[in-house]
């Protein structure tokens, strides 16, 4: 790397500011790390407090632009994952995040769907079919009556007894109908009961899980910390040395190994 290549403290707060600035993702180099990298290596290398603290400070930087750009990340994945949102300013490994992002999105919402809209569409299908089979028996009630009535009109004045056989018959039928109906509307109603309580069932559940999905850990915070998105896309921070919020797990463990946050211990 030449002279004039050297990657600069102000160059990494300009690109700090820009994120800052911006909801959507900035446009940076595809070697921005690598040269954010060699920069830290320099400082490091030098022993006096200047270097130290332009290390630290270049360090604490660094982690909140990854952390803007992650955020802003899972943000682009959520609405990817219904429309087809056009992503820009991607470096190849935010690539690959986004997709994974947007994967695991479709997924949720596939699975939500399917627990409440399925339930719904087969109490739809149950009252289309009721509605749908009440229909076809008053059309074909309506066609025995007329056949009836034009059979008492041609037989009445000689087949008094018959007529009044075939109204006797008439009626069983229409009350052997009418409980058929009955049965079938008890039925239905039986039927849209467990279907509701399948329903609470999954809803409960799909509580549950949800409750049981991210576990949280407390940790003691050892420095500064900015605002970030945990894993389960909840914000937590900004945080100041001495703090000991509680944060899902995984983000404890990353500010642990980052040396900004320590396990939490009562007598500390």
């Amino acid at each position: 790397m030449s002279d004039d290549d050297v990657f600069t403290f102000e160059a990494l707060r300009e690109v700090q500011e820009k994120e800052k600035r911006d909801s959507a993702l900035q446009e940076i180099e595809d070697d921005f790390f690598d040269k954010v990298s060699d920069y830290l290596k320099r400082k490091k290398r030098v022993d006096n407090k200047v270097s130290k603290r332009e290390y630290e400070n270049a360090k604490r930087i660094t982690e909140d632009i990854i952390d803007r750009r992650e955020r802003k990340i899972i943000e682009l994945g959520i609405v990817g994952a219904k429309t087809n949102v056009k992503a820009e300013n991607l470096l190849d490994s935010e690539k690959e995040l986004l997709e994974n992002v947007k994967e695991y999105v479709k997924r949720h919402r596939e699975k939500l769907k399917e627990s409440i809209f399925d339930q719904k569409d087969q109490k739809n299908d149950s009252e289309n079919k009721e509605e749908s089979q009440s229909k076809e028996e008053s059309r074909e009630e309506k066609e025995k009556e007329t056949e009836n009535n034009k059979g008492k009109e041609d037989e009445e004045n000689n087949k008094e007894k018959s007529t009044d056989e075939t109204s006797e018959e008439d009626n069983t039928m229409k009350e052997q109908k009418e409980k058929e109906r009955e049965g079938e509307a008890e039925k239905e109603s039986n039927k849209e009961e467990q279907l509701n309580q399948t329903e609470e069932k999954d809803k409960s559940e799909n509580k549950g899980e949800k409750q049981e999905s991210t576990e949280l850990e407390k940790v003691r915070i050892t420095d500064q910390v900015p605002e970030f998105l945990g894993v389960d896309l909840n914000s937590y921070g900004p945080f100041e040395e001495g703090d000991a919020p509680k944060i899902p797990k995984e983000n404890a463990q990353v500010l642990i190994e980052r040396e900004l946050a320590e396990e939490f211990k009562a007598d500390s």
